[in-house]
């Protein structure tokens, strides 16, 4: 069943210096105006800069709460140009009890090893893994031969509700490989193996991923929306001019499999970081 909801669209709500946002937000933002669109908190902040810095100390919040109350934690993180910046001050911030924190990743492609130039497993062991040294680091394997048995692998070591779950939004909508049309609220599984949208791979040759559009792997492994919307807190990060028609949709537009990051307006948990242009259609 595709993801549905009676809401039709998006409800704009300016918010005040207090108004009802996630406890991480309670400290005043410079530069920057608060939102909401149904259940969904949003933050537009003055640039890139601002909006890594601020993903940062929400993240670090996250786990280090997580851990002070339960002596453990657990993430899932995204890859992408939007999460560098993030990813790099997530690293650099030594008080993160890193060895009580399992980390997870949102998809991977179908018949990329580990060490492939374009897997996301490479890009995010290069970027915090092998940096942090975090508890242990899972990762999905793209090479397997039986990808279906590798999702019922990686569904066995997810915890029932994450602590965090850091996203990004595609060009089409999308949410980890969750591509339009083909989203679901109600997915029986939470890791599966899917089909990627032209428009996903091409966007992946545009962006330096590969050099040409068949290279780019047809198919590939990714968490489901159940596995996301599960998360204790969802961050999601929208950067650039390039994002702003898509934020327009996600925000304004049905809450539908049109566009899967909808589904973050159904998630009171959920804050999404835009930076002025990414936020310039709201």
């Amino acid at each position: 069943m595709a993801l549905t909801s009676t809401i039709t669209m998006g409800t704009p709500k300016t918010a005040a210096s207090q108004s009802p946002q996630p406890s991480n937000l309670s400290q005043p933002l410079k530069s920057s105006r608060q939102l909401t669109f149904d259940q969904l908190s949003v933050v537009v902040l003055e640039d890139g800069a601002a909006l890594a810095e601020r993903a940062a100390a929400v993240a670090a919040i996250a786990l280090k709460s997580a851990v002070q109350h339960r002596g453990s934690a657990s993430a899932i993180l995204a890859t992408g140009n939007t999460q560098l910046a993030f990813l790099k001050l997530l690293a650099a911030d030594l008080a993160i009890p890193w060895g009580a924190i399992t980390l997870f990743h949102l998809d991977e492609y179908l018949g990329l090893g580990g060490d492939h130039p374009a897997s996301f497993q490479r890009y995010l062991r290069d970027r915090l893994g092998e940096l942090v040294q975090p508890q242990v680091f899972h990762y999905l394997q793209g090479d397997v031969a039986e990808p279906v048995a590798e999702c019922d692998r990686y569904d066995a070591l997810l915890p029932e509700a994450v602590d965090l779950c850091c996203l990004g939004i595609g060009d089409n909508g999308h949410l980890a490989f969750n591509d339009p049309g083909l989203a679901s609220l109600e997915d029986s599984r939470r890791v599966k193996v899917v089909e990627l949208a032209e428009l996903t791979r091409r966007q992946q040759v545009e962006r330096g991923a590969f050099s040409k559009f068949r290279d780019v792997p047809q198919y590939a492994m990714t968490l489901t929306l159940p596995a996301i919307a599960s998360a204790r807190q969802i961050l999601c990060l929208a950067i650039g001019d390039g994002k702003a028609r898509i934020v327009q949709k996600m925000l304004q537009g049905p809450v539908d499999s049109s566009c899967p990051a909808s589904l973050l307006r159904t998630q009171p948990q959920a804050l999404l970081l835009l930076d002025q242009d990414a936020a310039r259609l709201i």
